[in-house]
């Protein structure tokens, strides 16, 4: 008998894992139900690495069964009816990775990157690629929030626990599990905001830095505008635009199927239609022509580099800069809601806790009075 993991190319250059066994002459074919994506990405390129991984243990799996049948009766036990009776057993026992890497592929909202992040830093923690349902308890859900905790900071640990946790009440969903052992573990949250936020003449300083890439300058400029997410830049087209009065409709990716404000009508300044309008000679099709997100991150980290910017600067720094800059300026905290298209009030409060820090630097800053003063 022989085994062999084979892959073969289907759609979009992608690859299907199978298993090609051949018993007495007789090649079967048996397909695992792993893609491989096709990128050369840093993120693409470990997530495969780990689907074949996986693939290689159902191998090495199935040749194991294959020797014990051959080993006679006397010293091989198959399991009775009552010991596999339990479905339950069974399924509780299935690898949560493999499960993971399904839900991953099957995966079609714009959040996509957030959920990879967390598979990837499920496996640094777990130090496995085999993880069976039985083994995962409160302890260890709690370990892997701990271990989040260490390695970020902000909200980051906040959002790979929630799609861990959202994982396995998709496993609840399957039969997999009867509950949740994570269920009562919630990340703190807290009114840090951890994104730096950008001044007016830091923004006007990148305005007149050159940057490698035009289309990533125009992008991230309007985003400090307009306060734009990434995921709704990159798929902005000219009909989303109302020329006639400097009006933006578009539905927010990011919270489409949970939020009554998902729709966003958004008020355009001037500056941010000189952007649009820079390239407008159709108005049809893409505003801008943006290349991946870990491309756009190391031309911004150029760009703000070359404007002599020491921050820390990721594009949803612009959205935090445009909230930020509208509270300052003025905006109630309705307005300054409405404008961000946040549901509640309750995501812009944080914004007035960095104004009130910025006002107190500021008062801070003013010169001391001479030592020698008695009063």
């Amino acid at each position: 008998m022989g085994i062999k993991l084979v892959k073969r190319q289907i759609s979009d250059g992608r690859y299907s894992l199978y298993l090609s066994t051949c018993v007495n002459g007789t090649r079967k074919k048996e397909a695992l139900g792993i893609i491989l994506e096709k990128g050369h990405d840093k993120v693409t390129k470990e997530l495969n690495k780990i689907k074949i991984s996986i693939a290689r243990s159902l191998q090495i799996k199935k040749e194991l069964d294959f020797l014990l049948k051959k080993i006679p009766d006397y010293t091989y036990s198959p399991p009775s009816s009552q010991d596999s009776q339990p479905d339950e057993q069974q399924k509780e026992d299935k690898n949560l990775f493999e499960i993971f890497s399904e839900y991953i592929d099957s995966y079609n909202k714009a959040d996509i990157r957030i959920l990879k992040a967390s598979y990837n830093h499920l496996l640094e923690y777990a130090q496995t690629s085999i993880l069976p349902l039985s083994s995962i308890n409160k302890r260890f859900c709690s370990g892997f929030l701990d271990y989040l905790y260490r390695k970020f900071r902000g909200n980051t640990p906040s959002l790979y626990f929630k799609k861990f946790k959202n994982l396995l009440s998709l496993c609840i969903d399957e039969g997999y599990i009867e509950k949740n052992p994570a269920v009562n573990i919630h990340p703190v949250q807290g009114y840090a905001l951890t994104k730096e936020i950008l001044t007016s003449s830091e923004i006007t300083r990148l305005a007149l830095t050159p940057c490698s890439n035009p289309q990533i300058k125009r992008a991230f400029l309007f985003s400090c505008h307009s306060g734009l997410r990434w995921c709704d830049i990159k798929q902005l087209k000219y009909e989303n635009i109302d020329f006639s009065r400097n009006l933006l409709r578009i539905t927010q990716q990011k919270v489409s199927t949970h939020s009554g404000s998902a729709v966003l009508f958004l008020n355009l300044n001037n500056s941010a239609m000189r952007i649009i309008e820079a390239n407008a000679s159709e108005r049809k099709g893409l505003i801008f022509n943006l290349p991946t997100h870990a491309r756009a991150l190391r031309v911004l980290k150029e760009w703000t580099q070359k404007a002599g910017i020491q921050k820390h600067i990721s594009f949803h720094c612009a959205r935090h800069t445009f909230i930020t800059m509208l509270i300052d300026n003025g905006a109630g905290i309705k307005t300054a809601a409405s404008l961000a298209g946040h549901s509640s009030t309750r995501h812009t409060e944080k914004y007035i806790h960095v104004i009130d820090h910025q006002k107190q630097n500021a008062v801070d800053n003013l010169p001391n009075l001479p030592p020698e003063i008695i009063f």
